[in-house]
């Protein structure tokens, strides 16, 4: 069935080519007052794409980005509500076995190659997406698994069969844009993105994102208003910031703090700041000596003077951090015995661990980026001198963010490297499962408490109930072993020209586009 519906589509587009290939194309519409209007967006991405386009292949923000405007999902998250609501399902319901939920879908929704979304593509995203081999499967915890029970209904469920919180949020966000079977079967999800979007994807060419409004998306109160957008990664916000000014740029992403009165003086300009459930972490790779002592982790988190990095460096941009969530986050809470900077009792673990004034300590490599988080380079900097000062030596190296997200992921790259994790849902799963749970994707621990802790609290439904749990386990669980150091909250800000309209600062960083628009 969807075989023929992509034959037929093929015709279409083909008689569609042909047809422009006899007409004159217009660069824009007229406003009221005779202008024309733009149709094209220009969007500046401050970290690279993957160029892998399988959404199961990565972890990269700018990618996340880019699917949110190209892949639908089957609920979405309104945040005017704090509500999850209907998109490419239409409703839902908790069945009686209280692990699984079953899922009807809307009808009539086209992929952008033509085919028709079905049961099928659910049952085919869900599982390739949860597979533990996934660069996303982390952020489930386990394979889950689909039965379909009709063209439009579809039953989800954990492969355990156990109550699993996460559930619904899961299926709402970027762990969960909709891909097509067809793409799945047959290997072709590396040669681009194919979803049910508002925007589908023409090309990819010299780092840029060619995109252009999707004259079958399924809801037309949510269909894209700019005709064409070009999402492109310029690595230096310095020349971000020129772009826009110029007019070469419509919108950029991670405005510096000092950039800020060149934008206060351009009339051209605006930009808006927010926070964002994204957390700043010092990561330890818990396999590679001394690393693997927790005492040593400790010491080293105690060193780090992460007021001065908050107030001084991103000049009160940032929140710092007093537990594994950012204070947006629903499942946030204090933790009271957060690690808070003590270089005294730095100097009094790294003697516990046999190392008195870092004596005997080998000198550690620690990686940062640049050009992608704002002030990388001098909170790395001034890190290091923290840990000068009780007496362990470290070899900083900054990278740009392609090698640095290659390290990242490697156990032995380095003994210690800074990132940010933007959750794409509201549920704490993703952080804990990818940094801490046993398929965690960058510390390497091997921390049964914690695992226990994560498979508690995931397991418990009520919501007042895990979290509680998630303070008085996981919390505790996660400051013994240490394997992680959050550092402080991300606040985000973009900039944007004047005439495009419409743009809100979402928690997620994702990007409505769609509902842009020029005037």
């Amino acid at each position: 069935m969807k075989k023929l519906s992509r034959l037929i589509a093929a015709i279409v587009v083909m008689a569609m080519v042909i047809g422009c290939l006899s007409a004159c194309g217009s660069k824009g519409k007229s406003s009221d007052n005779g202008d024309a209007v733009k149709d094209t967006m220009v969007v500046l991405s401050s970290e690279a794409f993957s160029g892998g386009w399988d959404p199961a292949g990565h972890t990269v923000l700018a990618n996340v980005h880019l699917q949110h405007a190209v892949l639908s999902y089957l609920c979405e998250l309104d945040y005017e509500t704090n509500e999850v609501v209907p998109s490419l399902a239409e409703s839902w319901e908790y069945n009686d076995d209280g692990y699984s939920m079953t899922f009807h879908l809307k009808e009539g929704v086209k992929f952008h190659d033509g085919s028709d979304f079905e049961a099928s593509d659910v049952k085919a995203t869900v599982e390739w997406m949860s597979r533990p081999e996934s660069a996303r499967g982390a952020d489930w915890g386990e394979q889950y698994l689909v039965d379909i029970i009709d063209d439009y209904t579809v039953r989800i469920y954990p492969s355990s069969k156990e109550p699993r919180a996460p559930l619904l949020n899961l299926l709402t966000y970027y762990e969960c844009g909709i891909i097509s079977s067809d793409d799945v079967n047959n290997g072709t999800l590396a040669d681009g993105l194919n979803g049910t979007g508002p925007y589908k994807m023409v090309k990819y060419e010299d780092e840029t994102c060619y995109l252009e409004a999707f004259e079958d998306y399924f809801d037309p109160e949510k269909a894209a208003k700019i005709p064409n957008l070009e999402f492109r990664y310029v690595p230096e916000s310095q020349t971000r910031l020129a772009a826009l000014q110029s007019g070469e740029a419509d919108l950029i992403e991670r405005v510096e703090t000092e950039q800020l009165p060149q934008l206060d003086s351009n009339p051209d300009c605006e930009y808006i700041g927010a926070p964002v459930f994204e957390q700043k972490y010092m990561v330890f790779k818990c396999t590679q000596a001394p690393m693997d002592d927790p005492l040593v982790r400790k010491a080293i988190a105690y060193a780090i003077d992460v007021d001065t990095i908050v107030e001084n460096i991103m000049e009160g941009y940032a929140v710092k951090a007093d537990c594994w969530l950012s204070h947006v986050a629903p499942n946030y809470s204090s933790y009271e015995d957060f690690v808070t900077y003590d270089p005294e009792k730095a100097k009094e673990l790294l003697a516990e661990a046999g190392y008195p004034n870092g004596e005997g300590l080998p000198t550690l490599k620690y990686i940062t980026s640049t050009g992608f988080y704002p002030k990388t380079k001098e909170y790395a900097e001034y890190i290091v001198s923290n840990l000068a000062e009780v007496g362990i030596k470290v070899d900083l190296e900054v990278q740009e963010s392609g090698a640095w997200s290659e390290a990242l992921y490697a156990e032995d790259s380095c003994h210690m490297i800074d990132t940010g994790w933007m959750i794409g849902n509201e549920d704490n799963e993703e952080i804990a499962a990818c940094f801490n749970a046993p398929h965690g994707l960058m510390d390497f621990s091997t921390d049964e408490a914690v695992f226990a802790a994560i498979a508690k609290e995931t397991a418990t439904t009520d919501p007042a109930e895990r979290k509680q749990v998630i303070h008085d386990e996981l919390w505790p669980a996660l400051n013994n072993s240490m394997s992680t150091f959050p550092l402080f909250d991300s606040y985000m800000i973009w900039a944007y020209r004047t005439e495009l309209k419409g743009f809100k600062a979402y928690p997620t960083s994702n990007i409505q586009f769609n509902e842009l628009y020029f005037e």
